[in-house]
């Protein structure tokens, strides 16, 4: 889930600053309209690896691609794909950081 700086009555949670915000998960995609949600996961971590390479490696400028990837994505997967990206290994779009 990713937090906007909107926030109504609904779906909301009190932050460590005592200040609300909205809770919101990547918006449903017709592409992958089925309960299972791994493509619509892959898809997403590529678009914000794709992300990173159209901005030079902006990670601030990607920071909402990345909390979508990140509100549909296992904990799991996201981890080991950023590891496989960091030794090459990854079967994704290939991007590697320019610093």
């Amino acid at each position: 889930f990713f937090l906007s700086e909107k926030s109504t009555s609904k779906n909301m949670s009190e932050g460590a600053s005592g200040l609300v915000k909205m809770i919101k998960t990547s918006p449903s995609d017709k592409r992958f309209p089925s309960q299972n949600q791994a493509n619509h996961c892959w898809n997403r971590y590529n678009e914000w690896v794709m992300c990173l390479k159209g901005t030079a490696g902006d990670a601030d400028a990607c920071k909402g691609v990345r909390q979508m990837a990140l509100s549909i994505c296992p904990e799991d997967w996201s981890n080991k794909w950023d590891e496989e990206r960091e030794e090459g290994s990854f079967a994704g779009v290939e991007f590697t950081d320019p610093e």
